[in-house]
């Protein structure tokens, strides 16, 4: 391997150029197929419609795109934050001078590592949503809430109406699974 000093440009090497010349090559045989045997006409004047829309009561509203974008982020930034707290629960589970607590805790990861994520994913949120979250009594405390209420449940976590779905998601995606495994000793 050729050494590098600084302050000494390199060159372009002839393995370099036809490199780049194999690269460029590829890009437009792409584009030429792309042209020549597809025959399609990209449109791409629909796509802001599908980012935000007019609304004759509210004005521009977001539409699919960005509400699948904010509901990303929302997701993402919960389950962060309950898959925190969780995986510093069963890690300390794991840590106790409690033979019960270690056992909880190792059963735990043992668990949600041996079982394939899409199954705890159907599972837990099959299972949180129609179990769950009636017991929580959701629906009912989103009919008495205030306006307030509401509009802070919009911006935290999306629709209302969709509360339970978004809550069901967040607890599956908020289970840690390597993150829980804590090998130290206190």
């Amino acid at each position: 391997m050729a050494e590098v000093r600084p302050g000494v440009k390199r060159r372009l090497g002839w393995l370099d150029a036809a490199v780049l010349l194999g690269i460029a090559a590829f890009a437009v045989f792409i584009a030429f197929r792309v042209q020549s045997v597809l025959h399609y006409r990209w449109n791409w004047a629909p796509i802001p419609n599908f980012l935000f829309r007019w609304d004759a009561e509210r004005g521009w509203v977001a539409n699919l795109l960005v509400q699948g974008l904010l509901t990303t982020l929302r997701l993402s930034l919960w389950g962060m934050v309950l898959a925190g707290v969780f995986g510093a629960a069963i890690g300390l589970c794991r840590v106790s001078r409690m033979l019960f607590a270690r056992l909880v805790g190792g059963a735990y990861v043992e668990l949600m590592r041996n079982t394939p994520p899409l199954v705890l994913i159907f599972v837990g949120y099959f299972f949180v949503s129609s179990q769950i979250m009636p017991l929580l009594g959701i629906d009912g405390w989103l009919r008495d809430a205030a306006p307030g209420t509401l509009a802070a449940i919009e911006i935290a976590f999306g629709e209302p109406r969709l509360l339970k779905n978004f809550l069901s998601a967040v607890m599956v995606l908020a289970r840690p699974i390597h993150g829980a495994d804590v090998r130290f000793a206190i």
